[in-house]
C-alpha cells in the first residue's frame, strides 16, 4: 500500500438491551488516520439475535471488535493491533 497512516481509532457505543440479552452495540466510528472524516455506522444487529444468549458488556464489546478489525483490514491491509486506538462508550 506504501500510504503513512497515523493511529487508526475506532468508537464503539454499547447498549444495554434487557436483563435477558445484556448487551450490544449500536453504532461505531472509525478514523482510519488518513485524514478524512471518521467513518459512523449504526449497527443493525444486535448481539443477542445472533447468539441467541445473554452476552456480557465484554462479550458484545470482543464482538464489535471482530468486526471493526475486517473494516480495518479491508482499509489499511494488515495494520498493527498496538496502533489501534479502542474507546467504548454507553448509550441508554
Amino acid at each position: 500500500m506504501g500510504e503513512i497512516m497515523g493511529e487508526v481509532s475506532a468508537q464503539i457505543q454499547m447498549q444495554a438491551i434487557d436483563d435477558n440479552f445484556g448487551w450490544t452495540y449500536s453504532q461505531w466510528t472509525i478514523d482510519y488516520g488518513k485524514g478524512r472524516i471518521p467513518d459512523t455506522e449504526h449497527v443493525k444487529i444486535k448481539c443477542s439475535e445472533t447468539s441467541q444468549r445473554y452476552m456480557s458488556k465484554e462479550e458484545a464489546f470482543a464482538e464489535a471488535q471482530g468486526r471493526i478489525r475486517v473494516k480495518i483490514r479491508t482499509e489499511c491491509g494488515d495494520f498493527p493491533e498496538d496502533k489501534i486506538k479502542w474507546e467504548c462508550t454507553e448509550s441508554a
